[in-house]
């Protein structure tokens, strides 16, 4: 499938991303009452106090199995992750690579170069030869990460994406893709306040 039009609102100019162009047709602000009314409460596979996860989108794309949507009670939809489905692949980890690099060019095509993309080891990881990329990876002790700060010249309210490689076993991982809105900061800021005042 073409991950070209990956995150592509209009498939006739993917140049111009319009004013209706949240990922995967989600968009800023929205309620969970909004949200659900758009994929049905069939699609609704989980449920938090400030997230819903879903296994549609308004335009799903092939390569995920999800949606995280986390939804602030005021502010509607402030963050969106699309979680990838399981791929196969060898130790070196080239079938969760490639796949990455696609999404890459991809996001890139909409939202410019990456302020940010790294492929690397930690510092003294057992983990660092070629074959091993995959145990790396599970161990966390590798990253696979390209990130967009688009604070200076937000798309759509977006203000920052990150894509990011993940593995599940050394023969298995995925991808995924986050997009934050203006107001995530903000919101984890306050619930992060609430609980430290437990203490």
């Amino acid at each position: 499938f073409p991950y070209t039009t990956l995150f592509r609102s209009n498939e006739a100019n993917s140049s111009v991303i319009g004013k209706s162009a949240g990922p995967f047709g989600f968009e800023y602000g929205m309620t969970q009452q909004q949200l659900i009314k758009l994929v049905g409460k069939e699609a609704v596979k989980k449920t938090t106090d400030h997230s819903i996860e879903v296994t549609t989108a308004p335009r799903p794309h092939p390569a995920f199995e999800s949606y995280v949507l986390f939804i602030s009670p005021d502010k509607g939809l402030l963050k969106v992750v699309a979680l990838g489905k399981d791929i196969s692949t060898n130790g070196f980890g080239d079938a969760v690579s490639s796949q990455f690099s696609e999404m890459q060019t991809a996001i890139t095509k909409l939202y410019g170069d990456p302020t940010t993309s790294y492929d690397r080891v930690q510092t003294g990881s057992l983990w660092n030869e070629p074959q091993d990329w995959m145990m790396g990876l599970l161990k966390n002790e590798r990253s696979l990460v390209s990130f967009w700060n688009l604070k200076s010249a937000p798309v759509n309210h977006i203000l920052i994406i990150e894509l990011e490689a993940h593995a599940l076993s050394t023969e298995n991982g995925y991808n995924s893709v986050g997009y934050e809105f203006e107001g995530w900061e903000a919101f984890v800021d306050a619930r992060k306040a609430k609980a430290d005042s437990n203490f």
